[in-house]
């Protein structure tokens, strides 16, 4: 995933620019950051929690959108 530099610099924006972490592990660990991130846009797609989820995280929600097409 993080061979492509564009694709790793997109994904540290969409942490910086959404300010909090799903978890202090995940604060403290990027690939743990994308990994819950991750789970959290694909459990919550299409459902009641996804506008929840997409409120709290839109950087990273924006970025799953993007990279999912």
């Amino acid at each position: 995933m993080w061979k492509d530099p564009a694709k790793k610099q997109d994904w540290m924006d969409a942490i910086r620019n959404d300010g909090q972490a799903p978890s202090h592990y995940a604060r403290n660990n990027m690939n743990e950051d994308f990994a819950e991130s991750a789970d959290m846009y694909w459990s919550s797609k299409g459902t009641p929690c996804e506008a929840e989820g997409r409120k709290r995280y839109p950087a990273r929600y924006a970025y799953f959108d993007k990279i999912s097409k």
